[in-house]
């Protein structure tokens, strides 16, 4: 995508911006996979079983989505499916629907984790206040770059089929976990204590 781009601001914009995912987010000094790790391991997990995990198929799916319009499409499509991710943690927007930003601290402090086991979610909320962020910053830029009628109606259609993209991904995440919870309930009432 960003060798795609003919436009030098928004190159800059997106490797800086990558800088901060993958090398060094400066709220926390680690990677943003790093930290996941790290949530990962205050769910319980270790560090090899999260390092291990194999993806489930809607997200190996979302992946290759992603991964194939940032490749072979124009880089403002690229740009506006990858991008429109970040919609998700609009606090502003969220608040529209009554939620709270799917990236917010407040979203995952519930769980009761040691403030060490969040600090994902504490780079998210510095990225992403509860106005502006980058979200703002990513709608601005599209604003900036799409010139046409016609560029307008694509990226509007691809940050629509993007984001389903990303709720197919949660949904199966979400019927995995109420299949899981489920099961730990059958089995916690099927076993009986020995005397």
């Amino acid at each position: 995508m960003i060798g795609n781009c003919p436009v030098v601001e928004a190159r800059a914009y997106m490797i800086s911006y990558m800088y901060v995912e993958k090398v060094d987010d400066p709220t926390i000094h680690d990677t943003h996979h790093g930290s996941m790790v790290t949530s990962g391991e205050g769910l319980g997990m270790s560090r090899e079983e999260v390092l291990n995990h194999i993806p489930s198929i809607p997200m190996r799916m979302g992946i290759l989505y992603w991964d194939n319009i940032s490749r072979t499409r124009p880089w403002l499509e690229g740009f506006a499916a990858v991008v429109a991710l970040e919609l998700t943690n609009h606090g502003e927007l969220a608040a529209c629907y009554g939620e709270i930003p799917l990236n917010s601290r407040k979203k995952w402090e519930p769980l009761g984790l040691n403030a060490k086991y969040l600090v994902h979610w504490e780079a998210a909320d510095a990225a992403d206040p509860d106005e502006g962020g980058h979200a703002d910053e990513t709608i601005r830029s599209l604003v900036k770059y799409t010139n046409t009628d016609e560029q307008t109606h694509t990226v509007l259609s691809v940050v629509s089929e993007s984001i389903n993209v990303f709720r197919f991904i949660y949904d199966g995440i979400g019927e995995r976990a109420i299949a899981g919870g489920k099961k730990v309930a059958r089995d916690r009432c099927l076993w009986q204590p020995e005397d």
